[in-house]
């Protein structure tokens, strides 16, 4: 099951982390969540152009460490918009109510965000005043709009009724009365009914975490297959229409590859007890990581080979904080191998760790004569991307994924080096 509607952060001022959630999901037996910025980092505490990107960053990294976890992007300033919001994001939050400052919905920049919405099908979670709901969904015609509240903060789903005709338009149930969900259900039917919760760091008996939710929609004594499109197939279906493949990168290995570590900092390669120190790493970057898990995965595995496992290491502690690995198994073509679990620790960060890292790895590829290296990467990982750029890496434009050659070329625009 889905959550399709989380506000997740980590200011003071209002807080609710993913640490939180996994918890909440859990206990309601959630595999996952729609999650969005809070409004106070937006502009309810103050109007912050970093304070957004911040709040943003934190939802892109909840999402890195778990592929259930769903990041929607906060509209507020329009020139604030990655022109990469396809590639970055599985929808858009668009949150405003009547006693705040308006949205510019009458400028370029609004039809420009409202085009590439569209263009792209993103699926809006849209809570606005009545007028403005009207006025938006004339512009959002072909994106999937999702009313949250069933309609409460929208100005009342009697309000609302004239959307009835519009497929384009669903109805999420978080924190409305079962008496008003099963008003639009009976309405719009289970196809146009999403099941969201509003959890957002605030705890009561009645409302606002998963697991009361759910029971809430309980009473609607669904069927089997209606409880699942509304607990899941729905929101999955309008978000992305299935599994968002990584974008892949390729490498011929031609020339001498040589791994220069900046000052301060060594390369080795992987010793006998290193397994919680590589997980300690990935745990700040890629997934959830224990010795455990981490030996079933990977060091347990036939083709493991420790001399193909790099770490950084910083030399005035003797501590590693970055690693990657070459990895190579009967799944892969002849003379190819992988670039794997590439992460250094967020405080050493900007040091060209990962150049280094991803450099000691091509070199164990040529010396064991290897012609090609590829890997796997999040369009997200903008950093990363122009490291494997300037290395060598190109693109791989894989047939199989009709999105993937539209997501690299919204990475063009925003890298502007390829």
């Amino acid at each position: 099951m889905i959550d399709a509607h989380v506000h997740l952060g980590d200011f003071p001022e209002k807080r609710y982390t993913r640490e939180n959630l996994a918890a909440d999901l859990r206990a309601a037996e959630c595999s996952g969540a729609v999650v969005f910025a809070f409004p106070e980092d937006m502009y309810r505490v103050e109007d912050s152009p970093s304070r957004r990107a911040r709040a943003h960053e934190y939802i892109l990294n909840a999402a890195a460490h778990d592929p259930e976890i769903h990041p929607f992007f906060f509209v507020w300033r329009y020139d604030e918009v990655p022109e990469a919001l396809p590639a970055l994001y599985k929808g858009v939050k668009w949150h405003r109510h009547s006693d705040e400052p308006e949205y510019e919905y009458a400028s370029d920049a609004f039809r420009s965000v409202a085009a590439l919405i569209n263009e792209n099908a993103m699926p809006v979670t849209l809570e606005e005043e009545r007028e403005n709901t009207f006025l938006l969904l004339e512009r959002l015609d072909v994106a999937p709009v999702i009313i949250p509240h069933c309609g409460r903060m929208n100005g009342g789903f009697d309000g609302l009724k004239p959307l009835l005709d519009r497929p384009n338009v669903f109805f999420d149930t978080s924190v409305a009365p079962i008496d008003e969900v099963r008003t639009v259900l009976d309405a719009v039917g289970p196809h146009r009914l999403i099941f969201g919760s509003d959890v957002s760091g605030t705890r009561t008996p009645f409302f606002n975490f998963p697991k009361v939710e759910l029971e809430k929609l309980k009473q609607l004594s669904l069927s089997e297959n209606d409880w699942r499109l509304v607990t899941r197939e729905n929101i999955m279906r309008i978000m992305g229409r299935g599994k968002r493949y990584q974008l892949m990168m390729d490498i011929r290995l031609q020339g001498e590859f040589r791994a220069q570590p900046p000052e301060g900092y060594s390369i080795r390669t992987f010793m006998p007890g290193d397994e919680e120190v590589w997980a300690d790493i990935m745990n700040g970057s890629i997934g959830e990581w224990d010795a455990g898990k981490a030996g079933a995965a990977l060091f347990g595995q036939p083709c493991f080979d420790p001399s193909a496992m790099f770490f950084a290491v910083d030399n005035s502690t003797g501590a590693p904080v970055g690693s990657a690995c070459l990895w190579h198994d009967d799944a892969d073509p002849l003379g190819t191998g992988r670039l794997h679990m590439v992460a250094v620790k967020e405080e050493h960060r900007g040091h060209r760790l990962g150049e280094t890292l991803v450099t000691a790895v091509l070199a164990a590829g040529k010396s064991r004569g290897l012609e090609r290296i590829v890997l796997a990467t999040d369009d997200w990982r903008v950093g990363a991307v122009k490291t494997y750029l300037k290395l060598g890496f190109e693109p791989v434009l894989n047939v199989r994924f009709e999105d993937h050659s539209p997501r690299w070329a919204a990475l063009k625009k925003q890298l502007g080096c390829f």
